[in-house]
């Protein structure tokens, strides 16, 4: 149970870092065309 809890709080991260990430990454796709 604790294993999968951790799971589940490091996907909570992983998801919310890769958001962060994507809304970044247009504004630098459109710098480096």
């Amino acid at each position: 149970m604790q294993l999968r809890h951790i799971l589940k709080s490091l996907c909570k991260i992983v998801i919310k870092t890769e958001l962060i990430f994507f809304t970044k990454t247009p504004q630098l796709m459109i710098i480096s065309y």
